[in-house]
């Protein structure tokens, strides 16, 4: 653990929205970055007294993916709203070192919402909630620190409820 001296990060996002058919709209973004140590390296002894030095210059940031992407379908009729999301990641290392067997696979994960906005009077709406996520109930680690990776929740189910003032 440790703060390099130098790091580089260069990247683009894209964001767009395109209204179809009436009700209909088609959302999303992408991230495509280049995350990278510039000037950094790491100290480690051992019972020996001999330290060696790592050198981490060009590997990756740990936890940054290069590629990132949103895409959401909504439709509308009225007071009702349901949508269908899907979230791409790509992979990542949990540490800086650049060693495969510390790499986070990419996933892609959908999830599904559906709502109900109440015109309760002038300016106040009550709207009710449902979410399914990771709809299609992906197995996945989501990041992780190191050699300790953290799994995803499996599907898992939301109802809320909202009051606007």
């Amino acid at each position: 653990m440790g703060n390099a001296d130098r790091t580089r990060h260069i990247g683009v996002e894209l964001q767009g929205q395109i209204d179809l058919t009436p009700g209909f709209t088609i959302s999303g973004n992408t991230t495509i970055s280049y995350n990278r140590l510039i000037n950094y390296s790491v100290a480690d002894s051992s019972s020996n007294g001999i330290v060696y030095r790592h050198d981490l210059d060009g590997n990756p940031i740990a936890g940054s993916p290069d590629f990132m992407a949103n895409l959401r379908l909504t439709h509308s009729i009225g007071e009702w709203r349901a949508s269908l999301d899907a979230k791409h990641v790509g992979s990542f290392y949990t540490d800086d070192t650049k060693n495969d067997l510390l790499k986070n696979d990419a996933y892609t994960v959908v999830n599904a919402m559906l709502s109900y906005r109440f015109i309760l009077g002038s300016g106040v709406f009550l709207t009710l909630r449902g979410e399914v996520r990771n709809l299609f109930d992906a197995l996945y680690t989501m990041s992780g620190e190191g050699n300790e990776f953290f799994p995803a929740a499996e599907r898992n189910y939301i109802l809320g409820i909202s009051l606007q003032l």
